[in-house]
């Protein structure tokens, strides 16, 4: 039987993202696919759908030629740009798009979340003011409150670009994205800048929303991109328990490294690393906090290893 610990910390944590690589379904084919994880066991992980402001028009048609009734929970994926003008631009067409997109299902779709990169050129301003600037921005331009979630790419200078990033956000309803991976080694950081990021937010008190790379439990070395794939499980548990227990990079990092199952008990009240635990709401809090969800690509393989390491059985 499913642990209270272990469904606290997966409720509703993976948005299907079935459109992007290494997937690349067709729209058809992903939206398909999330109808039909809605009724399957283990739909109490699925968050919500993925899509970009692009395709909200031939989601639209999906939607009416399927005729969903239960309420549709969205991120949409913006357009973002390399300059702040050209972001700013492809904001407004975004802000169209979903709107449009919303007046047409009125209280049939939910869109909660808003996904996009920062345009590099914010790099050259050197300061959280202009990452602000951008938040506000984005948030005067759409038309709801909508969790902002903005991703950057991790460059030499690192450290400085996730403070950056993350002070800019701080006291606005908006996430850090961080990119975990990809279709090449480089594209996957290391556990030294996910405990970084981690522990930034925590400090911040900015929460994280996490993609790509992330389609199974337990860190692992992946042959076919010949490199060590972070496991879903280390990051979860590594952000419960670093905003429970105030911890610092070090122990966040050597959970991340951590490659056997039986490093993270869970049992019905708690999850446990070492020494230190975290109760049902404790992670319930973690989880509305810091770590907030991941997208995947893949539905079915989180859910076929977590069953094959019996930390799910048939009926969850």
């Amino acid at each position: 039987m499913m642990k209270g610990s272990l469904k606290a910390l997966l409720s509703q944590v993976i948005d299907y993202a079935g459109l992007f690589p290494p997937a690349r379904l067709s729209l058809d084919e992903a939206f398909a696919n999330y109808l039909r994880y809605r009724g399957e066991n283990g739909s109490w992980m699925l968050g919500r759908f993925i899509c970009p402001a692009t395709k909200l028009a031939a989601l639209s048609e999906l939607i009416d030629r399927h005729q969903v009734s239960e309420k549709l929970s969205l991120s949409v994926l913006g357009r973002g740009g390399e300059t702040v003008v050209e972001f700013q631009q492809h904001v407004e067409e975004d802000r169209e798009d979903i709107d449009t997109f919303v007046a047409r299902h009125t209280d049939g779709v939910a869109v909660e979340v808003f996904e996009v990169r920062l345009p590099a050129e914010v790099w050259k301003n050197g300061n959280e003011g202009s990452i602000r600037d951008i938040v506000r921005s984005v948030g005067d331009s759409l038309s709801f409150n909508v969790l902002q979630c903005y991703e950057i790419a991790l460059q030499d200078d690192w450290r400085q670009a996730i403070a950056m990033t993350v002070r800019g956000l701080r006291g606005y309803n908006a996430a850090f994205k961080l990119r975990c991976g990809g279709l090449k080694p480089e594209a996957f950081p290391s556990t030294e800048q996910v405990a970084h990021a981690i522990i930034t937010c925590r400090d911040a008190r900015v929460p994280m929303k996490f993609t790509a790379g992330l389609h199974h439990p337990i860190r692992h070395f992946d042959e076919s991109v010949q490199t060590h794939m972070h496991g879903f499980l280390n990051v979860f548990v590594a952000g419960v328990l670093a905003w429970q227990h105030t911890l610092s990079e070090a122990p966040v990092k050597e959970m991340l490294e951590e490659e056997k199952i039986d490093s993270f008990p869970f049992d019905e009240t708690s999850l446990r690393w070492r020494g230190y635990a975290a109760d049902v709401a404790a992670i319930e809090q973690a989880r509305r906090s810091l770590v907030t969800s991941f997208g995947s690509c893949s539905f079915d393989e989180p859910r076929a290893d977590l069953l094959g390491l019996h930390l799910l059985d048939a009926a969850s």
